[in-house]
């Protein structure tokens, strides 16, 4: 499931060509920058199976316009202590590489991707409006992006 989530990543990356600062009504004035996510951290580690966890940051403005949740999923660890650790270690070589615009049933939502800088099973999502911190609703929403690609 892990080289699913990374091939979605790397495709999403690939074919999307859209600016990392957004235009239009409504929308953020831009993608959270890289270090302001790394400066946040993520607190919440949820289990998605057997020693497979994502991880977030639920709600956080991220000195933009709007509040942001932050997602990190496919992360392989025994405890919530274990993988949180290791990802807030890594999360100041992430950088932001692609965004994208996806209308839902409550309206527009916005979605910017980063990567880390050398190891690429370490991968994460903003969201806005936030995304709900269930592991099954982040699965879905996962599903749901890889659907519109």
């Amino acid at each position: 499931m892990k080289n699913n989530f990374k091939q979605f990543i790397l495709c999403a990356a690939a074919l999307l060509s859209v600016n990392a600062v957004f235009a239009g009504q409504d929308m953020p004035s831009g993608c959270p920058a890289a270090m302001s996510i790394a400066a946040a951290g993520v607190s919440v580690a949820k289990t998605m199976n057997n020693e497979v966890w994502a991880l977030i940051e639920p709600a956080n403005t991220y000195q933009t316009n709007r509040v942001w949740s932050f997602v990190v999923e496919q992360i392989k660890g025994k405890s919530a202590q274990e993988v949180l650790a290791k990802v807030n270690k890594q999360l100041g070589y992430m950088v932001l590489t692609d965004s994208v615009r996806m209308e839902g049933n409550d309206g527009p939502a916005y979605y910017c991707l980063y990567e880390h800088e050398t190891d690429a099973d370490i991968v994460g999502i903003a969201g806005t409006p936030e995304i709900d911190i269930d592991s099954a609703v982040i699965s879905r929403l996962t599903a749901k992006i890889r659907k519109k690609i």
